[in-house]
């Protein structure tokens, strides 16, 4: 969290626009950190620095099959 921390406040002192914190599936992988945990993480960090703008989350390689999401819905959108 120390580093979202220190990323939050550096967009503050330069007046930031817009960036996007991004996780890849393979980070998922080898830290251990499901997608729903590190936008937890970011958030937490968001609102312990005050930040007042929009918060963007990315994950790279993440793909979804249009046939798998109508068999089981929940599943796909639940890793």
């Amino acid at each position: 969290m120390n580093l979202a921390k220190a990323i939050f406040r550096v967009a503050k002192r330069n007046s930031a626009g817009a960036f996007i914190f991004e996780i890849a599936k393979s980070e998922m992988g080898y830290t251990g950190q499901p997608a729903a945990e590190y936008v937890a993480v970011i958030l937490a960090a968001a609102l312990k620095e005050l930040w007042q703008g929009p918060v963007f989350v990315q994950g790279d390689h993440f793909q979804i099959s249009a046939k798998n999401l109508r068999q089981t819905p929940k599943k796909n959108w639940t890793r």
